[in-house]
């Protein structure tokens, strides 16, 4: 089988070659007889740009001339892949050719609008380019046997050469949308230089015109493949084969539209029209761009969608009302369902034997009715004929990465499970919590925080994390509570009636409870006082009354019967010192009156002392 890119090499290269020859001829007999025309453009006495531009221009056709001869040579005496290789340089060097007279044309252009006379080089260049765009019409036609040919081999090759022949025939057609650009750009240049353009204009409308119409055919074909795949996979399990059927037709719905996108320019540039393949393009690829605003574009894709949703409730529309019926029933039943079940939980955990704080009841009811909903709403999904089973995997993954994320806050829940679970307070709980940080009384929980109404009316809230973590206190966990009290007498006092006057106090209280008994104790002897300990026994809602009650009749009555309540003072001695007279003065230990003695006898009042 002869290799398609000698064969295109063949048939291209004498007529590229015949163009550049034409090209050097024709510059020569411009420089011979139009050498005074051309020569005051080079003889001004500074140089010009522009005409250095077109001078340059010229000087790379030469070079490019004389590379292609001897890429052509090389050619010939070459075999195997390195005469595959000089072909394939050779037939680069033709292509990209165009972009040198694209470039020439717009040199001479500007030239002539800026008022100078480039008569020279526009005779060459009308000379030119019709040749050009004649060898561009003759080069195309030649790519498209070549592909004709090449898709004949295919089908009459075997599986191991297919995907080679596949390669060359993909890349043929690269070859001719590169062609078909340079035929409007050909098109252009004619135009832009008054020279006949109406045949190459209605050529290169055809072949455009021809090309979008097996572009758009391949697309409906690959589309109708893809879904014949779709459908028969429904029914296979894991079918490699069907796999990559579906990625060869993937792939030449892929090649059609790319080649498809770059007619429709070329289309729309030459004035052929290309509504209906702009709208292919936008359906297929799903990108809205400038072309939808154009008013037969938008029409037939507004009306193409208006059918399709006539079409779709015209066939399914009875079988989705009966799916939505289910739906709105299943969901009915089970928020029914979930408000039973409510009822039940509720129920269940309000048992006296179960001694559930109100925070983990209302969250064990709230699980269990929320957990009913949850099922009952994937089962009216499952009825819509959507597949719960990815979902389900998809929030499992979500809840990983959200919980890797909130790692603290996560530690935060845990903790206030355990806070439920092992209830150490309830709300209107007074505790003392996160390491003493916090004392007041528990307002509000949750699986995350706790918020606390400080003693001085401040509302705290503290993470979870803290409270579990650290000692807690539950001030009024116990109905009946201890007041802890100390008082002290002088040590002159009579300590039997001290400590019945106490008793007393204690008997005479209404809120102080007899079980257990309190406790009246002589606890410490102290600097300046001997100190009682007084512990009676309070209902929890009555320990503050009983603390400040006791507290002031244990004053008023030591008052009345003369017991005396210390405070801190020291004793003063005086010693005589030397013969001068004077004395040394010592500061004893305190003593429980407030006097001063001197050698063991009572100090005189202060008045006296003066």
């Amino acid at each position: 089988m002869r290799d398609p890119r000698v064969r295109l090499a063949a048939r291209v290269l004498p007529i590229c070659i015949t163009a550049f020859l034409t090209l050097t001829a024709g510059h020569a007999r411009a420089q011979e007889t139009d050498v005074d025309t051309v020569a005051p453009a080079g003889a001004q006495e500074e140089a010009d740009p522009l005409i250095e531009k077109i001078e340059s221009l010229i000087v790379e056709f030469r070079s490019a001339m004389d590379e292609l001869q001897s890429l052509d040579a090389d050619a010939e005496e070459a075999t195997g892949a390195d005469r595959a290789a000089l072909q394939n340089a050779a037939l680069d060097l033709r292509l990209n050719g165009v972009s040198f007279v694209q470039s020439l044309v717009d040199a001479v252009g500007e030239l002539e609008t800026r008022g100078d006379d480039g008569s020279g080089y526009r005779d060459q260049i009308d000379d030119f380019i019709p040749r050009v765009a004649a060898s561009i019409h003759s080069q195309y036609g030649m790519v498209r046997a070549n592909i004709t040919a090449l898709q004949t081999d295919l089908v009459e090759a075997g599986a191991d050469a297919q995907s080679g022949i596949g390669q060359s025939i993909r890349r043929e057609e690269e070859i001719l949308l590169r062609f078909l650009s340079a035929g409007v750009d050909s098109v252009g240049w004619l135009e832009a230089f008054e020279l006949e353009a109406g045949a190459q204009r209605s050529w290169i409308q055809e072949q455009l015109s021809r090309q979008a119409r097996l572009l758009a055919g391949r697309m409906k074909l690959a589309e109708s493949q893809l879904a014949d795949v779709e459908r028969r996979a429904e029914s296979a399990i894991d079918d490699a084969a069907l796999q990559a059927e579906a990625a060869v037709d993937q792939a030449a719905l892929a090649a059609s539209t790319a080649a498809l996108s770059v007619v429709v320019p070329l289309m729309q540039t030459m004035e052929v029209p290309a509504t209906r393949y702009q709208q292919m393009l936008i359906e297929s690829t799903g990108e809205i761009t400038a072309d939808v605003f154009q008013q037969g574009v938008a029409s037939r894709l507004l009306s193409r969608w208006i059918s399709g949703v006539t079409e779709s409730i015209a066939e399914n529309g009875p079988t989705f009302v009966f799916q939505a019926i289910l739906f709105a029933i299943v969901l009915a039943i089970f928020w029914s369902l979930s408000g039973l079940v409510r009822k039940l939980i509720e129920k269940a955990v309000s048992a006296p034997h179960l001694r559930f704080s109100n925070l983990l009841k209302r969250m064990i009811v709230s699980l269990a009715s929320g957990l009913v909903k949850i099922v009952g709403v994937l089962v009216a999904l499952s009825q819509l004929g959507i597949q719960v089973g990815p979902m389900v995997a998809g929030l499992g993954i979500a809840g990983f990465i959200v919980g890797f994320a909130l790692q603290e806050t996560l530690g935060n829940f845990a903790a206030g499970a355990m806070i439920l679970l092992y209830r150490p307070f309830d709300v209107g709980d007074l505790v003392e919590c996160a390491g003493g940080a916090v004392f007041g009384t528990v307002s509000h929980m949750s699986l995350v925080s706790t918020t606390i109404l400080t003693v001085d009316n401040k509302t705290r809230v503290v993470p979870n994390g803290k409270i579990w973590g650290d000692v807690i206190t539950n001030v009024t966990a116990q109905d009946v509570r201890r007041v802890d009290m100390i008082f002290g007498i002088s040590y002159t006092d009579d300590i039997p009636h001290a400590e019945e006057v106490l008793w007393s106090i204690l008997k005479d209280h209404s809120s102080v409870v007899g079980d257990p008994q309190p406790v009246v104790k002589l606890h410490e002897l102290g600097d300046s006082s001997v100190n009682f300990v007084v512990r009676p026994w309070a209902k929890r809602d009555d320990y503050w009354d009983v603390y400040w009650d006791v507290t002031r009749e244990v004053k008023m009555r030591f008052d009345r019967e003369g017991i005396s309540i210390p405070f801190p003072q020291r004793d003063v001695h005086f010693f005589p010192a030397g013969g001068d007279g004077s004395a040394e003065v010592k500061l004893d230990s305190p003593v429980t009156h407030g006097r001063t003695s001197r050698d063991g006898q009572d100090a005189p009042d202060a008045e006296d002392a003066s």
